[in-house]
């Protein structure tokens, strides 16, 4: 009788010290109070019931932070911000019982009471009352991965409040792709640099994967360091691929395989169309040209490898990124017949290596020279050849139009989400961390972003943002995470603490390539909410920061960056939604240049940066001796009236050639017009104001009247013009 009234007492002080302390929404760290930077986490960030939750290092990721949720008894229920689960017992209340997730259903089984540590502001025991005694949840270790157990035995945990992460945001962005450049970029020279030791076609995918941290969010970082690394290749490469380099600076297998070669031309010619720098174009092309001349087959397909084993055969990873090669020279130079050839090879590819019915990209086989006949030798399927062959048909579908293309993107797509992720949606193929699958994911996750936008597939937003999420949960405390994305990077390097994978860029590129190609905005938006100018989709030249020339501006601005200060920089908004209402005019937020001469325009475009042209708006600089603006204003004009759902291209003109500098902030349309045709002394209204102006016009002798008074154009201002008014105040 005497242990269950000191229950009883230890109960009601918890419950005020609870009340208190903390409060029911608050979220927190569960460290322990021993001061090692240890909390509890669930278990490699994974969904469900029944998952231990371990002690791990504090990595400050939302699998590792805890929102109090108030029950009807008093206590507190536990619930990880991530997984959506809370802290409970696995079963009937025991010494030692394991701690793992349950729903928050099974109230019973998770709240638990909480008391401040006695002389302690900070640490608390978090324990389940019984009968006989109080349990308390306890870590049994220290260790990285401890589980956690119900003890008899006190045990005290540091409650931290901290702002819980429940999207992916910019910061969780950067800090991944920040952190593998922290970890593994390795400066050979001033403007020199590999990724780790470089070398293979890892080199090349990585640098798409900065090419796409450049796209998608503008930071100059992202295309100055692909510059250094590509600088680098070139040095010991040159500028034809073609070759064995075997070097111990350097190593390059482009005699040989086919595929390595063509990773090579889809950066560099991405590069080119994102900086408009026709070198690259140019350099892309002629090694294009090389390698598939080299390696057409007669039969119409691409030959992964040269060497005299596999001259016969087709694999997936070189037809489709050929296709996409080809797509992409096409976008560049123009040239027409790049697309046939991307068209060409993807029938045959469509023909010998894809399923129709099911979506599934087959890896290869081989051709019988005798008979003509194609056998697949490998039916693997994996997120490289789904997310090329995704690729290549959403890339052919915006040029073709052609329904074939569509049905093809989704089906692969839909076979990738069925068969190479759990059931959460989280990818889960290739949970390894070293060879060349490691870097596979890395190319689904560019390609999936490419689907989502050209083909305006919200569903598949979402998950972009579960991977790019689940990525970052188990990332380590340095924010960089290896491919098996499943798995909790250890702090130690050790992948299931027997293989490194922090000397691994190309696997840990993968995680990066999931934060930044999850786009950061709906996947259709309005024409008429603000659309922030730094939310494009794809863009060239454009740099997101805060120029030097804007510094004393708050918040975000684009700023129209070219390498070679070409005219013709420019902003891509996919899927903007002017419904079946009529848009009449556009508003820009803008920061004109501080710089006197440095006058531009705006082109606004739909669907192509050379389709229809539906407005132009004049940016004007400050002329001699007029005070610089400081701060952002509204430009307005009319345009074309434009309905339905559009691509969206802000195109930057600068007539002197030179490098533009005013800031964009936002823009947004209007179903009015810019200026109302009637509204004289542009107060933003047509009334008697107006008319008094006719009055007045017509007052003066005729030859010194305004002819912009002479509202219906009979060659003078009569009362016939305020008529005009009148009708128009009617409306």
């Amino acid at each position: 009788m005497k242990r269950n009234i000191i229950s009883l007492l230890l109960s009601l002080t918890a419950t005020v010290g609870m009340s208190a302390a903390v409060e029911s929404g608050n979220v927190y760290k569960i460290a322990l109070s021993d001061g090692t930077g240890k909390s509890l986490m669930v278990s490699n960030s994974t969904f469900g019931n029944g998952i231990d939750v371990v002690v791990w290092t504090e990595t400050d990721v939302p699998s590792q932070q805890w929102e109090a949720v108030a029950t009807d008894d008093g206590g507190f229920q536990l619930k990880n911000v991530y997984t959506g689960t809370c802290i409970g017992r696995a079963g009937v209340l025991k010494e030692n019982i394991a701690a793992r997730t349950l729903g928050a259903g099974s109230v019973s089984r998770t709240t638990w009471n909480i008391v401040q540590a006695e002389g302690s502001t900070t640490d608390y025991l978090i324990y389940m009352p019984a009968d006989t005694a109080n349990f308390y949840l306890s870590a049994k270790a220290t260790t990285d991965g401890s589980t956690t157990m119900l003890s008899t035995t006190p045990y005290t945990w540091t409650l931290i409040p901290t702002t819980p992460k429940t999207t992916f945001t910019r910061a969780m962005q950067a800090e991944m792709a920040d952190g593998w450049l922290t970890k593994f970029l390795n400066m050979r020279t001033e403007t020199t640099a590999t990724m780790g030791n470089g070398g293979g076609w890892g080199d090349a995918e990585m640098m798409e994967t900065l090419l796409d941290a450049y796209e998608t969010t503008g930071n100059r970082t992202y295309i100055d360091t692909f510059k250094y690394l590509y600088d680098y290749f070139a040095r010991y490469v040159g500028t034809t691929w073609n070759k064995l380099v075997y070097t111990d600076d350097y190593k390059w297998y482009g005699h040989e395989f086919n595929d390595d070669v063509m990773w090579m031309v889809l950066a560099v010619s991405r590069a080119g169309m994102l900086t408009g720098t026709k070198r690259y174009t140019r350099i892309a092309k002629n090694n294009f040209d090389i390698i598939y001349n080299r390696a057409i087959q007669q039969w119409g397909t691409m030959r992964w490898k040269e060497s005299d084993d596999t001259k016969n055969g087709s694999n997936s990873c070189i037809n489709c990124p050929t296709i996409i090669a080809a797509c992409y020279i096409a976008m560049a130079t123009g040239d027409e017949s790049y697309y046939e050839k991307a068209r060409s090879l993807y029938d045959k590819q469509s023909e010998i290596l894809f399923n129709a019915s099911t979506g599934q990209v087959y890896d290869s086989g081989s051709w019988d020279t005798s008979t003509g006949k194609f056998t697949i030798g490998n039916y693997w399927v994996s997120t490289y050849n789904q997310g090329t062959m995704l690729g290549a048909a959403v890339l052919l579908y915006d040029h073709y139009k052609t329904e074939k293309y569509k049905k093809h993107a989704d089906l692969i797509m839909n076979r990738t989400v069925s068969e190479l992720c759990n059931t959460y949606g989280i990818v889960k193929a290739c949970q390894e961390v070293e060879g060349d699958r490691c870097g596979f994911k890395g190319i689904l996750m560019r390609y999936v972003r490419r689907y989502v936008t050209d083909l305006a597939k919200s569903q598949r937003h979402e998950w972009l943002l579960k991977n790019a999420m689940h990525a970052y949960s188990n990332s380590n405390s340095k924010h960089y995470a290896h491919s098996a994305w499943l798995t909790k990077s250890a702090e130690n390097g050790l992948f299931e603490n027997k293989t490194r994978y922090d000397n691994q860029p190309f696997g840990c590129s993968t995680a990066v390539s999931a934060a930044v190609n999850y786009p950061m905005h709906q996947t259709i938006r309005s024409a008429y909410q603000p659309i922030e100018a730094e939310e494009f989709d794809r863009h060239q030249g454009m740099s997101v920061d805060r120029d030097e020339a804007f510094l004393s501006q708050s918040g975000t601005g684009v700023t129209c960056y070219s390498y070679q200060a070409i005219t013709g920089d420019h902003a891509e908004y996919c899927n903007i939604d002017f419904g079946t209402d009529i848009a009449r005019s556009i508003t820009i937020n803008i920061l004109p240049s501080p710089i006197e001469g440095k006058e531009g325009k705006i082109e606004i475009h739909t669907d192509s940066i050379d389709g229809q042209l539906i407005a132009t708006l004049d940016i004007a600089s400050p002329t001699t001796g007029e005070e610089q603006e400081t701060t952002y204003s509204q430009i307005k004009a009319d345009i074309t009236p434009t309905s339905g759902q559009k691509n969206i291209f802000l195109v930057f003109i600068s007539p002197t050639g030179d490098k533009l500098s005013f800031a964009v902030d936002s823009f947004t349309f209007s179903t009015s017009p810019a200026t109302l045709p009637y509204d004289l002394n542009g107060d933003g209204k047509v009334s008697t104001a107006d008319i008094q102006i006719i009055i007045n016009e017509m007052k003066r002798p005729q030859e010194e009247q305004n002819p912009a008074y002479d509202l219906n154009a009979d060659g003078k201002i009569s009362t016939a013009d305020i008529q005009i008014i009148i009708n128009e105040m009617k409306k």
